[in-house]
Formats: structure tokens, C-alpha cells, sequence
């Protein structure tokens, strides 16, 4: 199956004049079936939320960096109960898919949701 994209929510600059719901952040659960992705473009914080009473993991799927290098740190990281986690995506090397500029998310539960907000 494939795995369902995620919306990117570009972040406002505090150079004009906001408007009612502007910096509203839009989170959208996680689809524990197939997964999900998005494209990165090294701008990126990604915010989980866990909305459960229970903690949950999410993965951030790495694939061999140039040298052939992983990394298992994102891998089952712990939400925990009612709690928020986020990290920056600054770095693409090791984390893209082959090919694309897609970076893939997993969850143990669709009680995660996650906001992907790109800075300027």
C-alpha cells in the first residue's frame, strides 16, 4: 500500500499583519496502516502529539547515508502519555528516500498526530 502524505504548514513571518487563525497549527493523525511521508526540503519541525492516556513510539524511517551509515535513534521513540515530542529536519543525508525527497513516519498507535511545519 501506499503511504499517505502529509501537508506541510508553511510558518507565517511576523512581518505582516496576522490574521484570526494564522498560526494555527493543524495536526493530522498518523496513518498506523500505511504509514505516511512527506517531501522535506531540510526546513522542517515535525511536532507528535500523543493524545492518548498511554505513551506510544513513532519511527522516522533512515536509509543509508553515503558511506552506508543508519540511524536507529527515531526508531520506536517514546511519546509519552498526552505529551508532545518534535525535531527539526535539517539534515536529509541518511533520512530521504532513494530517488526522492521523501522521508517516511511510522506510529504504534493512531492516537499520534503529527503537525509538519516548514520555517523560512
Amino acid at each position: 500500500m501506499a503511504r499517505t502524505a502529509l501537508a506541510t504548514l508553511a510558518l507565517k513571518k511576523n512581518n505582516y499583519a496576522v490574521q484570526a487563525g494564522d498560526l494555527a497549527l493543524a495536526f493530522a493523525a498518523l496513518d498506523q496502516a500505511n504509514g505516511n511521508s512527506f517531501t522535506a526540503t531540510g526546513r522542517e519541525v515535525l511536532v507528535f502529539q500523543n493524545t492518548d492516556a498511554a505513551p506510544h513510539t513513532v519511527t522516522i524511517d533512515s536509509v543509508a547515508d553515503a558511506i552506508g551509515r543508519t540511524d536507529s535513534s527515531l526508531t520506536n521513540y517514546s511519546i509519552p502519555a498526552n505529551g508532545f515530542i518534535a525535531i527539526q529536519v535539517a539534515q536529509l543525508a541518511g533520512w530521504v528516500q532513494s530517488g526522492t525527497l521523501t522521508i517516511n513516519v511510522d506510529s504504534s498507535s493512531a492516537l499520534v498526530k503529527i503537525a509538519v511545519i516548514q520555517t523560512n
